[in-house]
């Protein structure tokens, strides 16, 4: 998450808008597939810091792995409802999202659920 954020501010990582700065902040494609903006990034940013944090301890992990799955099915579920599999940059509540943020976000959602529900391997 947090190198997807950082990267995400990354001019030349980001493709198909006008900026060509080093530093992104407008609506692109990730490497050409993933929709980002400035606000998804800061997003990215702010959850990857979070999972750092939560790594210390594991029923801290556990508990960001439950936010993980209702932060990243929210994210899944509006993307889906609003665009579907409709291509292009969408923006939604000043974040862009694409049909692959959408599979990235379930994907995650399911991941995240199914670490946070996992036994304790003691």
């Amino acid at each position: 998450m947090l190198s997807i954020g950082i990267l995400g501010f990354v001019g030349p990582a980001v493709w198909g808008n006008d900026n060509d700065g080093f530093v992104n902040i407008e609506p692109g494609l990730f490497l050409g597939e993933f929709a980002i903006n400035g606000r998804h990034s800061v997003l990215h940013v702010l959850v990857g810091l979070l999972g750092l944090q939560a790594s210390r301890d594991p029923e801290a992990a556990r508990q960001y792995m439950g936010f993980g799955t209702l932060f990243f099915g929210t994210f899944a579920a509006i993307g889906w409802r609003e665009f579907g599999f409709e291509r292009g940059v969408h923006m939604i509540g000043g974040f862009a999202l694409d049909v692959w943020s959408n599979v990235a976000h379930t994907l995650l959602a399911a991941f995240s659920f199914l670490t946070a529900i996992k036994p304790d391997s003691q």
